[in-house]
């Protein structure tokens, strides 16, 4: 068994502790889906104080400024919930050194400047992947850090694959129908069994069709994605 130390880390940004902690949230099943997976492949799931500071920040702002509306009392048990289910590493003493020289480095440029503190924590802490929702905020440190995406299926990719799905199922219908009825219509002697037999055909050729179609394969794979993670 791998040692605790020898454990692999990474760091969960704001925003994926906002989802987490929020069962409204329409990225939380997906987010504690991928939390999971992280633990099974022996992650150790690491928080930064600032980001329970910005979190915090989430919970208590009104829902009309695109916050959550809780109190602080609720934020404070949300914040001990976090710092209960995954670790909380203290801020460097040499933090601010840190993140001086990535400003200094790297050009750095106004409101920037916040992820790029949390850049400096995860270099003095030797971790180097974050999983966020916001990839493109740290792509300018790619060479220092990954930034692991959150990467659900949107909703809308599963609707159009179901909607293709049902289009196609049926249209495949209509034409087996009309198919069977046009031999009935132009052979009446015999007309039910012949009805029959073509409605046999037709639910034969139906089966194989959906499970060799690539609709149906698309919509399972986008299904398992979506669910399954």
């Amino acid at each position: 068994m791998r040692s605790a130390s020898r454990q692999k880390r990474i760091l969960l940004d704001t925003n994926i502790l906002r989802a987490y902690m929020n069962q409204d949230d329409s990225e939380h099943q997906a987010v504690v889906k991928r939390i999971l997976a992280l633990r099974a492949a022996n992650y150790e799931l690491c928080i930064a104080p600032q980001c329970l500071y910005e979190l915090w920040v989430v919970l208590t702002r009104p829902v009309e400024q695109n916050g959550l509306g809780r109190s602080p009392e609720e934020a404070d048990e949300a914040c001990n919930q976090l710092r209960q289910d995954f670790t909380l590493l203290p801020d460097p003493a040499d933090l601010v050194d840190e993140w001086q020289r990535l400003c200094r480095t790297y050009s750095v440029h106004g409101r920037r400047a916040h992820d790029v503190r949390l850049v400096a924590w995860m270099v003095r802490h030797q971790i180097n992947e974050i999983l966020t929702m916001n990839p493109d905020d740290f792509q300018l440190f790619s060479n220092l850090i990954s930034a692991l995406y959150q990467d659900n299926p949107s909703a809308w990719m599963l609707l159009l694959a179901s909607t293709l799905w049902v289009v196609l199922l049926v249209y495949m219908v209509l034409v087996m129908m009309w198919s069977a009825l046009s031999g009935t219509i132009a052979h009446p002697v015999g007309a039910s069994s012949q009805f029959a037999s073509a409605l046999m055909w037709s639910i034969g050729t139906l089966n194989d069709w959906v499970y060799n179609s690539a609709p149906f394969w698309l919509f399972m794979v986008l299904h398992r994605r979506l669910f399954f993670g």
